[in-house]
């Protein structure tokens, strides 16, 4: 079998057995999935119910916006993954505060905090790793997140800079629920919306194929 050939059949593997599709749709590029279709909230679950939804879409934008003097919620993806490459493009006001959870249990930090690098700056794995650098745009402009995550191989790059290469991931992070701690199984992209605004504009997601490169 050719070798791109048996890629793809993976990846179509993959998304069968995580559950598919559902809302989400192909980026255009082979192998990428929407996971934000740009409409509605659709394939993302509320991840405390008990509470309302804090998420809202207006202009093609994606938005935690808690009402005055509440908290937002969390949301996950519906679908599970187990290695993948994730493009992820948003913006957040000053002393704000979110992370994105890799597999539900892996968290790089978002926020709009200045100071010295720590586990806590933008790109860093909370508790585990600082990032090498700080390569935030000023807080009034769009940020990009290009990660892989392949076994527990972490790698980040931010608005095009490397901040994190290869660095293995020993353990779950605190936070998020504890429905997506064991580290065997796939898990969702999960979306911290319990501290602040954010916005995003585009959330991708590749899975990669088992044993490919």
């Amino acid at each position: 079998m050719h070798r791109s050939t048996a890629i793809v059949l993976g990846i179509l593997t993959t998304l069968a057995l995580f559950g598919g599709t559902g809302c989400q749709s192909s980026g255009g590029d082979a192998g990428w999935i929407d996971l934000f279709n740009g409409k509605d909230t659709c394939g993302w679950i509320n991840a405390r119910p008990e509470q309302p939804m804090s998420w809202t879409v207006t202009d093609g934008l994606l938005t935690n916006a808690p009402e005055a003097g509440k908290r937002g919620v969390d949301i996950h993806s519906e679908q599970m993954f187990d290695d993948f490459e994730l493009h992820a493009e948003f913006k957040l006001p000053e002393n704000s505060n979110s992370g994105i959870y890799l597999r539900g249990r892996y968290e790089v930090q978002i926020n709009s905090h200045a100071g010295p690098l720590s586990q806590e700056s933008m790109g860093g794995v909370y508790s585990l790793h600082t990032p090498t650098a700080l390569a935030s745009h000023p807080w009034d402009q769009w940020q990009v997140f290009d990660i892989r995550l392949v076994g527990t191989t972490l790698t980040v790059v931010l608005n095009g800079k490397t901040i994190l290469d290869q660095v293995d991931l020993p353990h779950a992070t605190p936070g998020g629920t504890d429905r997506f701690k064991d580290t065997s199984k796939p898990g969702p992209i999960y979306i911290q919306g319990d501290h602040g605004v954010i916005t995003f504009r585009a959330i991708r997601i590749r899975p990669i194929a088992p044993n490919a490169p």
